[in-house]
C-alpha cells in the first residue's frame, strides 16, 4: 500500500483554512512554515530558547489532522524524558483543540480519533525506537525479540574479566566458545613478541580501556570487527591528505606573521652581530628565490626558525614588535613542527605501521568478543538497537513503510549509525522527513555525534527541500541575547566551523511582535548581574612564580561565587518568572562546570557558606559516608566472618548503636564468631544483621538494603540537615545494586567485590538526574544541563582546557587513523612514534570547535544572570596557545573584567570568620519525619509471570527473582524431553504456525527448507530428523475432526484478513506494562458486524495422566490465556464490545479445549490481581501454596516442595 493510498483523505478547502489561521494565531510566521511545509524534507534550525518543542509538537498536530494516522508517523527524541514531554505537549495541543474546530465536522472527528489512539503512536528515543523494532519486526536476527539490555555494572564486569585475561595474556580466555578463524588470529596475536610489549608499556587496563572505547566509536562509525582489520596495513591515504592540509595551514600561518617582519631593515636597526648577519643572509635569500608551493613554505619557515635561534637585540625587538609576537614563542611553534617533516615526505615508518596493527587487532580481539559475550548472554547494548532495527528493516521493509512522516528532534547530535536507521526508514516509504536542530549546540562529540550530518541535511533542504530558521528567543532578556551575540558574532563572523559552512544565525528578542508588547519592557527589568566575570589570578612570589596550587586558588574562586550568590539571593533580586517579576530563590540559580573536577571546592565553598546545593552526577558517589557505610554492609552481608566490614557498619549511624558503644565492641569482636559476639553484648542489632543475612542469600544484597531503609528509625543518627541527602543516594545505590543484580547475578560475595571495585575507582553515578528537589542550586556539567534553562546561571572553571593531557598518555582510538599511540613501547627503535602527534592535531580543530559550541550552550542556558568564573592563565601560558573557555570568552570582544565582583580581600576576610566555626562537632538534632519511600513495583507483567504468581507466589519468587531455572516437570515414569518437548521445538513449532497458511501444500513446503533459512537457533531443532518427524505430526494432528474446524476459521480469518499470529503487545495498566505476544487471534462477523474476538493459544505440552498434574497444568494455561485476552481489550478498544471465544489448541493431541470467557466483574478482578501482583510480587511476602504443590509441574525444582520455608530456617 502506498502512502497516498494509506493516507487521510484531503481536507476540504475551508476546514485546512480554518486550521492554518489557528495555527497562525499560536506561532510567529517562521514556525507556522515550517508547521505547514509540505516539502520532503523540512530542516529547522531552532536557536536556544527559540520553541523548537512547541514547533516540534505542532508539526506532529498538524500532520495528523491533515494527512496521516498517529500510527503512521514516527516522532524520535534524544532522552526518555524528551518524549514524554512531547507525548504530554501533543495530547494538551489535541485536547485544547477541541473549541477551535468546533466549526468543522471532519477536523473534529479528526482530532479525537488522534487523542484517543496517541497511546499508539511511535514517539520515542531513537533507541526505544530500535528496541521496539527489533521487537515488532527481528524475527530474522540472531537476537531474541525480547531483548535485554545489557547494563553498565555487568559491562564492567566483562571488561574488568577481559583486563584479567589481558593481564596474563590468556589465549584460552579468549578462545573459549570462539569459532576456529578466532581462535586462530587470538594465537597469533597474543603470541606475538609485540603484543606483550604493548600490555606492558601501557598496562592491561590502558589496552581494555582503549578496546572498550575503539568499539563504541568504530560501531557508530559504521564500521565491523572485519572492516576494521582490512585497514590494518596503513591508515587511510584521506588521514594523511588532511593531515598534511592541517599542517600547510599550520606552516601558512607561521610564514604569514613575517609578512611585516620581512620589510624589517636590520639596516636600520644597527649592530653587526652574528644574528644581523643571519638576517640578512635569510632576507635576500627568499627576496631572490620566492616560494610558490607548500614545500617551498614548510623550507620558508624551518630557515627563518634557524636564523632566529638565539636572536636578541634591537633587531630581534624590530621584528617581535613588526610581527606581533615573540621571536623566541614563534620559533617554537615552528620547532614543533619538524616531527612531522618526515611523515611529508617519507610517510609513516615501519614501526609505526606494525604498532598502529597491533592496537587494531587488540581492539578487534575485544570487540569480538564483547559480541560473543552479549549473543551468550541474550543482551544487546544501546549501539546494537541501532543497527540490528537497521537490519531488521532491511529484512522487512513492510515495516519501516508503515511510517509516512519522520519527525526527529535534536538532530544536530545524530552519528553514522543513527543516521542510517533513519535513511532506511525513509528510503522504505519514501516518507517526508522534518528535523529540528541547532549545530551551534552540537556537544556530543564523544558520543560520536557527527556535526556534519546535520549540515548536509540543511544543505539539501536549501537545495530542494525547505529550510527554516527559528531564532526570536522567548527564554531570554535582552541583555543576556546581546552579551551572547555580541560573542558569538565575533567567534563564528565567517562560519560555524571548519567543515560546517553555515553562518552564525543571532538569536533575536520578540520585541516588536504584538503578542510581547505588553509584558517587553517589564521583563527586562531583572536585577541579576549580566556576564560578571569572577577572575581569580594565582598568588605570586617576587619573582613571579606562583607561590599555590590551582587547586587552592580554585578553592578561593569557589567562596567568592558562594558569597556572591549569597549576596543576590539576601537582596532579594528581581528575576523575571512567566509573567512577573519576583525574588530570586536558590532553586533559580545553577552552577554549569565543564567537567566535574570542580565539584570538591563547590562543595566545599557551599558548605561554608551555607549555601544549599544539589550535586548531579559527583565523581565521588562511592566515597561519600553512606555509601561506603552500605559497602561496608554489603561486604559484611557476603561474609559475616568479615571482621572489618562489620566494624564499618557498627561505626556507621545506620546500625543503630550509639558510635561509643560500637567503638567500645571493636576490640571484643576478634574473639570468636563476630556476629555472635554481637549477639551477647547487642541481641537487637545482631538479629536483624541475622535477618539481613538471610534476605541477601536469598533475594540480593539490594533487597536487604532496600529493607534497611524501609526502617523507619536508620536515619534518626544521622545530622538532619543530611538526612534527605543521605537518603537520596541510599536509595540510588540500591537501584544499581539491582541493576548490578539483574545482569551479573544476585551473588553477595559479586556485589561486594563490583562495590569494592568502584570504591577504588572512585566511580560516578552513571545515571545521575539533572533534577533537584527543594530550594537548591543545582550543580552540573554543562552537557547535563543542555535542555534546561535558569535565571541565573554561573559558569565555573572558565580555565578548562579539554582532555589533551589524558590523550597524551595512553593509547587512544582515532576516528582518522583508527589506533594512535604517543610513543613506542619500550625496547622498540628509538625515534619519534608520530601516531599519537597525528591524531591530536587531527582532532585538536575538531574539539576545540566544539568546546566553543560548549561555551554557547552554557551561555544560552541563562535567562535573565550571568556570572563567568575562572583562573587567569599562568605566566607561561600564551594566549594565541590556550584552548581553554577562557580562550573563547576573550575571543568574544574586549576583555575587561566587570566591577562590582567580589574581591579576593572580601573572600578571605570571610574565610577567617567563619572557618574556626565551620569544623565544629556535628550536635545530633531532634528527630524528622522522614520522606515515605515510594512502594516499589514490578515495571513489567508477563503471561507466564501472572500465572505463576497467582498459583504460588513463592514458585513465583524462585524463577522471577533468583532466576532458578525451575524445569518443567513429567510425570511419572516420563522423561522431560517427552513431557515438554523442549523449549526449542516449541519455538520452531509456533514460527511455522506463524508463516503457514494451512494448505498441507505449505507446511510440506516449510518442513522442506533448508536451515540456512532459519534463524540460527532453530537450526539445531531442524537438523535432527526426530524433531522434523514431531513438527510434522503437529501439522498433521491438524486433519482431527476438531483441528478441521479450526483451519477451517483460520483460513477464513487469513484471507479476510482479520488474523494476527505472534501478535506483540506491551500495554499500560496502572502502574504497570503488560507485555508479551499473542499466538493467534482474529475477528468473526456476525450480520456483516464484528461480534467475536477468538483468541487461540498452541501448546506442545503432552497432557499428563495424573490427574492433580492436569488440574494445574491447565489453571496454569487458563490464566496466560485470559491475560491474553485483557492485554488485547485494553490495547484494542474496539474489542471490548466482541464477544470472546477463547481456547488452547494442543499440538500433540490435535484437541482444542475451550475456555469460559471473561466476563465484565471477571476482568475487573483480573485487574486488580495484576496490580496486586506488581506491588506484592517487588517486595513480598512471597508465601508458598502448599495445596498446590502435589500438582506443580514445578514441584521437583522447587525448594518449599516436603521442605520448610528457607527463611523461617
Amino acid at each position: 500500500m502506498t502512502n497516498k493510498e494509506r493516507g487521510l483523505p484531503p481536507l476540504p478547502e475551508e476546514d485546512l483554512a480554518l486550521l492554518k489561521n489557528y495555527v497562525a494565531s499560536q506561532g510567529l510566521p517562521e514556525q507556522v512554515e515550517a508547521i505547514t511545509s509540505d516539502a520532503p524534507l523540512t530542516v529547522v534550525g531552532a536557536g536556544a530558547g527559540t520553541g523548537k518543542t512547541w514547533t516540534l509538537a505542532w508539526r506532529f498536530v498538524w500532520t495528523v489532522l491533515t494527512r496521516e494516522d498517529v500510527r503512521h508517523t514516527l516522532t524520535l527524541t534524544f532522552t526518555e524524558k524528551a518524549a514524554s514531554e512531547m507525548r504530554r505537549r501533543i495530547a494538551a495541543l489535541l485536547a485544547d483543540l477541541e473549541p477551535a474546530l468546533a466549526a468543522s465536522a471532519e477536523l473534529s472527528r479528526r482530532r479525537a480519533a488522534a487523542l484517543a489512539s496517541l497511546d499508539q503512536a511511535y514517539i520515542s528515543t531513537i533507541h526505544g525506537f530500535g528496541a521496539r523494532v527489533i521487537g515488532e519486526a527481528g524475527l530474522s536476527l540472531p537476537v531474541e525479540p525480547s531483548l535485554r539490555l545489557v547494563g553498565d555494572a555487568e559491562a564492567d564486569e566483562f571488561w574488568r574479566e577481559l583486563t584479567g585475561a589481558l593481564d596474563r595474556l590468556d589465549v584460552e580466555w579468549f578462545c573459549w566458545g570462539m569459532d576456529r578463524g578466532y581462535g586462530a588470529s587470538a594465537r597469533a596475536l597474543l603470541s606475538d613478541p609485540g603484543a606483550a610489549d604493548v600490555v606492558n608499556c601501557w598496562r592491561p587496563e590502558g589496552v581494555a580501556d582503549f578496546a572498550r572505547s575503539f568499539e563504541g566509536m568504530m560501531f557508530d562509525f559504521g564500521e565491523t570487527p572485519e572492516s576494521v582489520l582490512e585497514k590494518l596495513s596503513s591508515p587511510d591515504a584521506q588521514a594523511l591528505e588532511l593531515l598534511r592540509q592541517n599542517l600547510g595551514a599550520e606552516f601558512a600561518r607561521l610564514a604569514d606573521c613575517w609578512t611585516e617582519g620581512f620589510d624589517v631593515d636590520p639596516v636600520r636597526c644597527g649592530g653587526t652581530g652574528d644574528f644581523v648577519a643571519r638576517f640578512a643572509a635569510f632576507r635576500d635569500r627568499w627576496n631572490a628565490r620566492g616560494f610558490a608551493s607548500e614545500a617551498d613554505c614548510r623550507e620558508f619557515v624551518f630557515d627563518a626558525a634557524d636564523t632566529v635561534k638565539n636572536a636578541r637585540g634591537k633587531l630581534a625587538d624590530a621584528l617581535a614588535e613588526a610581527m606581533g609576537v615573540k621571536l623566541a614563542d614563534w620559533r617554537r611553534d615552528a620547532d614543533a613542527l619538524r616531527v612531522f617533516e618526515r611523515l611529508l615526505a617519507d610517510g609513516w615508518s615501519a614501526d609505526e605501521l606494525r604498532l598502529r596493527a597491533l592496537l587494531i587487532r587488540f581492539g578487534w580481539l575485544c570487540w569480538r568478543k564483547w559480541q560473543a559475550y552479549k549473543s551468550s548472554r541474550g543482551g544487546i547494548s544501546f549501539s546494537d538497537m541501532i543497527a540490528l532495527a537497521a537490519q531488521a528493516l532491511e529484512h522487512d521493509e513492510s515495516y519501516a513503510a508503515r511510517f509516512s512522516e519522520v519527525l526527529v528532534d535534536e538532530f544536530q547530535d545524530t552519528n553514522d549509525r543513527q543516521d542510517a536507521l533513519l535513511r532506511a526508514v525513509r528510503r522504505a516509504a519514501r516518507a517526508r522527513l522534518f528535523v529540528v536542530g541547532d549545530l551551534k549546540q552540537s556537544i556530543y562529540r564523544f558520543r560520536h555525534a557527527e556535526p556534519a550530518i546535520f549540515e548536509r541535511y540543511v544543505a539539501a533542504a536549501r537545495r530542494g527541500g525547505r529550510y527554516v530558521s527559528l531564532s526570536v528567543s522567548f527564554r531570554s532578556g535582552e541583555k543576556i541575547l546581546d552579551a551572547v551575540n555580541g560573542r558569538f558574532e565575533r567567534i563564528w563572523k565567517d562560519r560555524l566551523g571548519a567543515e560546517l559552512n553555515q553562518p552564525y544565525e543571532a538569536l533575536r528578542s520578540p520585541r516588536g511582535l504584538a503578542r510581547a508588547a505588553a509584558w517587553i519592557d517589564e521583563r527586562q527589568r531583572t536585577e541579576l548581574p549580566v556576564c560578571e566575570r569572577l577572575l581569580e589570578e594565582f598568588q605570586r612570589d617576587e619573582e613571579g612564580r606562583a607561590r599555590e596550587s590551582a587547586a587552592a586558588a580554585r578553592d578561593r574562586l569557589a567562596l567568592r561565587l558562594a558569597l556572591r550568590l549569597c549576596e543576590l539571593r539576601g537582596q532579594e533580586a528581581k528575576i523575571w518568572d512567566r509573567d512577573r517579576l519576583r525574588p530570586v530563590r536558590w532553586d533559580d540559580m545553577a552552577v554549569l562546570t565543564p567537567t566535574r573536577s570542580s565539584y570538591e571546592n563547590l562543595q566545599r565553598a557551599f558548605s561554608l557558606c551555607g549555601v544549599p546545593a544539589a550535586f548531579t552526577g559527583g565523581r565521588s558517589f562511592y566515597a561519600r559516608p553512606e555509601i561506603r557505610d552500605a559497602c561496608a554492609l554489603c561486604a559484611f552481608l557476603a561474609d559475616p566472618r568479615d571482621r572489618t566490614a562489620l566494624a564499618g557498619f557498627l561505626c556507621s549511624p545506620f546500625s543503630g548503636l550509639p558510635l561509643a558503644d560500637a567503638q567500645a565492641l571493636l576490640p571484643l569482636l576478634d574473639r570468636g564468631e563476630p556476629l555472635k559476639t554481637l549477639a551477647e553484648h547487642w541481641p537487637g542489632p545482631a538479629a536483624k544483621l541475622r535477618s539481613l543475612a538471610r534476605q541477601a542469600m536469598l533475594e540480593g544484597p539490594s533487597a536487604a538494603l532496600a529493607s534497611l531503609l524501609a526502617r523507619g528509625d536508620c536515619l534518626k543518627n544521622v545530622h538532619p540537615k543530611r538526612r534527605a541527602a543521605a537518603l537520596a543516594n541510599l536509595r540510588r545505590a540500591v537501584a544499581l545494586l539491582e541493576e548490578y543484580e539483574a545482569g551479573v547475578g544476585p551473588s553477595p560475595a559479586g556485589v561486594a567485590a563490583y562495590l569494592r571495585s568502584a570504591l577504588r575507582r572512585g566511580a560516578a553515578d552513571p545515571e545521575a538526574s539533572a533534577e533537584a528537589d527543594g530550594d537548591t542550586v543545582r550543580v552540573m556539567t554543562i552537557h547535563a544541563s543542555k535542555g534546561l534553562e535558569f535565571p541565573l546561571v554561573a559558569v565555573f572553571g572558565l580555565e578548562h582546557g579539554g582532555r589533551a593531557g589524558a590523550r597524551e598518555k595512553g593509547v587512544a582510538p582515532s576516528r582518522h587513523l583508527l589506533a594512535a599511540a604517543p610513543r613506542f613501547p619500550d625496547g622498540w627503535p628509538e625515534g619519534d612514534c608520530l601516531l599519537g602527534k597525528a591524531h591530536a592535531r587531527l582532532d585538536e580543530r575538531a574539539e576545540y570547535e566544539e568546546r566553543t559550541r560548549l561555551y554557547y550552550v552554557a551561555l544560552t542556558r541563562a535567562r535573565d544572570g550571568l556570572i563567568l568564573c575562572g583562573l587567569m592563565p599562568g605566566g607561561g601560558k600564551r594566549a594565541e596557545k590556550d584552548r581553554s573557555l577562557l580562550s573563547i570568552e576573550r575571543a568574544g570582544g574586549e576583555f575587561v573584567p566587570a566591577s562590582g565582583e567580589v574581591s579576593r580581600r572580601q573572600a578571605d576576610a570571610w574565610l577567617r570568620r567563619n572557618a574556626a566555626g565551620a569544623h565544629e562537632k556535628t550536635i545530633p538534632g531532634a528527630d524528622v519525619p522522614l520522606t515515605v519511600l515510594r512502594p516499589r513495583a514490578l515495571r513489567r507483567v508477563s503471561a507466564t509471570s501472572h500465572a505463576l504468581w497467582s498459583l504460588c507466589p513463592a514458585a513465583w519468587r524462585l524463577s522471577f527473582r533468583q532466576n532458578l531455572d525451575l524445569s518443567w516437570n513429567a510425570g511419572e515414569g516420563e522423561s522431560l524431553r517427552e513431557a515438554s518437548g523442549g523449549a526449542e521445538l516449541g519455538d520452531v513449532a509456533h514460527w511455522i504456525l506463524s508463516k503457514w497458511d494451512f494448505s498441507d501444500g505449505d507446511y510440506r513446503r516449510i518442513l522442506g527448507l533448508r536451515d540456512g533459512h532459519l534463524r540460527p537457533e532453530f537450526r539445531r531443532v531442524w537438523r535432527d530428523p526426530a524433531s522434523r518427524r514431531e513438527l510434522e505430526r503437529f501439522l498433521q494432528n491438524f486433519h482431527s475432526p476438531g483441528g478441521e474446524k479450526l483451519l477451517a476459521r483460520l483460513r477464513r480469518a487469513l484471507a479476510e484478513g482479520t488474523l494476527a499470529r505472534e501478535y506483540p503487545f506491551k500495554v499500560r495498566l496502572g502502574p504497570v506494562e503488560l507485555v508479551g505476544a499473542v499466538d493467534a487471534f482474529w475477528i468473526e462477523s456476525a450480520a456483516g458486524r464484528p461480534a467475536r474476538l477468538c483468541v487461540r493459544d498452541y501448546k506442545t505440552t503432552r497432557l499428563p495422566k495424573d490427574p492433580l498434574r492436569r488440574r494445574w497444568m491447565d489453571d496454569f494455561y487458563a490464566r496466560q490465556l485470559r491475560f491474553y485476552a485483557l492485554a488485547l481489550r485494553r490495547q484494542r478498544p474496539e474489542f471490548a464490545p466482541l464477544q470472546l471465544d477463547l481456547a488452547l489448541w494442543n499440538l500433540r493431541g490435535g484437541a482444542e479445549q475451550k475456555l469460559e470467557a471473561l466476563d465484565a466483574k471477571a476482568e475487573k478482578a483480573l485487574e486488580a490481581a495484576l496490580l496486586a501482583q506488581a506491588s506484592q510480587a517487588a517486595s513480598g511476602p512471597w508465601p508458598p501454596d502448599r495445596s498446590r504443590c502435589a500438582g506443580c509441574a514445578y514441584a521437583r525444582a522447587c525448594v518449599f516442595w516436603r521442605h520448610g520455608d528457607p527463611l523461617e530456617m
